[in-house]
């Protein structure tokens, strides 16, 4: 690898990242999604005790370190949180790059898969939260560049630095001890496996799981969410033979479309170029494009959302959790004829990743699936837990992107549209990404002007960031005195014990005993217009 193209990669890449982080602004200090819940964690450990709420499911310990160490200068607040992960988005695209230019694209190519992870919806929106999927992703890269130095360098000490990525990726979500099982599993192919690697691969993510077991277990005592939803909800899930057959071929199929949308660009750069369509007559190539058109049949186009719980959905990107959503501005994300092109355009995509060139290297094989080893397998547990969201394919999406460029780069493509494709995709990510952050923090302000004219915070219902913000701890200690893990329903912890105001995108109110007290505007890049929260309150707080 040229260590001066590299450098001038690593540069034009963070000089992108940084514009797109400064045109968003991300310093809002308001919480995001869930992040509200993991954010509890950093509160309490700053007060010196490491908490997992009850209701998170991830381990969270280095994630909750992580975000610790940025408020240590100034205190707690969501931007620095928000700051931490930005931080890691960074390292996230410095090591993809990284992991392209060993595996032999060229500087184009590479810098093409980068930035199309920048430009992917999902990987842009979670940089901007303290959600534990781009921290996951940070560190399943870095195991994937420390396993493939150790591969093509025949290493021991990066295979070992390898295992320590896998043990952090562990202490943020629990799948991140896969990505031991995965080098071991690439080691055994390859026939490289003995004791020493098995050792230095598999022996300190092990040591950490064991050692989270005994803190968990015995010292922090198990949560509502380990007990409830990683176990009973999984295993009531795996135990329904006809239901999890049905959501198994929902997720693949959602799934594998999703990935085939994140690597349009390379597919657009290869059908503009001279025989750009020869890679479709791959033997794989009309098998997966039946089945797709099988499943799109069935299931309709992108996006495949449960309802507005999605990062992608038809009200612009990220979780939705007040009322009107349907009154929300959403410019391009409300047009159907726009998802049903990408769904075509994604069904491209995923008949053309499992494609190679003829005549591939034997080596070149080994060293892609030694980088799929820390970015594929430990994604194989969303296909049968509880719930499945779209951002879980945030890993397999940039492996998806380094196959694309790996393949693009061996094949005659158009430069110039692959990377405009790329640009306009990052254009609607960044602008679903400003809406997103515009809309909080306007629904945030509503709630908090409910609050300075005499309503209590938890009378107020403004999402569930609020209410997870201010009632959740103290109504699960309620439902914890009277009730069993068991019997405590999802999200039941989420529900006020009553409700004198709430937030709504819908101008009407919900019902006659409320009244419109404030209306919140905010600019939405997603519209001409700006758009709107509306604060409505009870008579009993004019």
């Amino acid at each position: 690898m040229d260590r001066s193209s590299a450098a001038r990669g690593l540069l034009l890449l963070s000089g992108v990242f940084c514009l797109c982080v400064a045109l968003a602004g991300p310093l809002r200090d308001v919480p995001l999604d869930d992040d509200w819940m993991y954010a509890l964690s950093v509160r309490h450990l700053l007060d010196g005790t490491l908490v997992i709420p009850e209701f998170a499911s991830p381990t969270l310990v280095a994630h909750a370190a992580w975000g610790a160490l940025f408020c240590l200068p100034r205190g707690f607040s969501h931007s620095a949180l928000r700051l931490s992960t930005l931080v890691l988005a960074w390292v996230a695209l410095a090591l993809l790059y990284l992991i392209a230019r060993r595996l032999r694209l060229s500087p184009k190519s590479a810098l093409a898969s980068s930035l199309a992870l920048l430009a992917c919806p999902l990987f842009l929106l979670l940089s901007f939260t303290f959600m534990t999927d781009v921290p996951f992703l940070a560190a399943s890269l870095l195991a994937g560049y420390c396993f493939l130095r150790s591969v093509q360098d025949e290493s021991g000490g990066w295979l070992l630095a390898a295992s320590l990525a896998s043990a952090w990726a562990f202490l943020i979500r629990q799948p991140g001890v896969l990505i031991a099982v995965g080098m071991v599993l690439h080691l055994a192919w390859t026939r490289r496996l003995d004791r020493k690697r098995f050792g230095l691969s598999a022996a300190v993510p092990l040591a950490a799981v064991a050692a989270h077991a005994l803190w968990f277990h015995f010292i922090h005592g198990q949560t509502w969410a380990s007990a409830r939803y990683n176990a009973l909800g999984t295993l009531s899930h795996l135990s329904q033979p006809a239901g999890l057959a049905v959501d198994l071929t929902l997720r693949l199929g959602a799934g594998v479309l999703m990935l085939g949308a994140f690597v349009v660009p390379f597919v657009v750069a290869l059908l503009a170029a001279p025989q750009g369509g020869k890679w479709l007559k791959s033997k794989w190539s009309l098998p997966a494009a039946l089945a797709l058109a099988f499943f799109v049949y069935i299931f309709g186009p992108l996006p495949y959302s449960p309802d507005t719980s999605g990062i992608l959905n038809s009200y612009g990107l990220g979780t939705i959790t007040i009322l009107g959503a349907a009154q929300k501005p959403a410019g391009v994300f409300a047009w159907r004829w726009a998802w049903g092109v990408l769904t075509l355009l994604a069904a491209l995509g995923a008949a053309y990743l499992p494609t190679l060139p003829e005549g591939t290297e034997r080596e070149d094989r080994r060293d892609l699936l030694a980088a799929a080893a820390a970015l594929v397998l430990p994604a194989a547990p969303m296909f049968f837990t509880l719930r499945f969201f779209d951002r879980y394919l945030l890993a397999p999406a940039a492996f998806a992107l380094l196959a694309a460029g790996w393949i693009v780069s061996r094949r005659p493509r158009s430069d110039g549209l692959l990377f405009g494709a790329i640009a306009a995709g990052l254009l609607i990510s960044l602008a679903g990404t400003v809406d997103y952050l515009n809309w909080n923090e306007a629904r945030w302000g509503a709630a908090a002007a409910a609050m300075k004219s005499g309503v209590p915070r938890d009378e107020i219902s403004a999402g569930a960031e609020w209410t997870g913000t201010f009632a959740a701890e103290s109504n699960m200690v309620r439902l914890r005195a009277t009730k069993s893990a068991a019997q405590i329903r999802d999200l039941e912890w989420l529900e006020p014990a009553k409700e004198s105001a709430y937030v709504s995108f819908a101008g009407e109110p919900k019902a006659r005993q409320f009244k419109e007290a404030r209306t919140v505007v905010y600019y939405t890049p997603l519209s001409r217009h700006d758009g709107a929260v509306h604060l409505f309150k009870t008579g009993a707080h004019p």
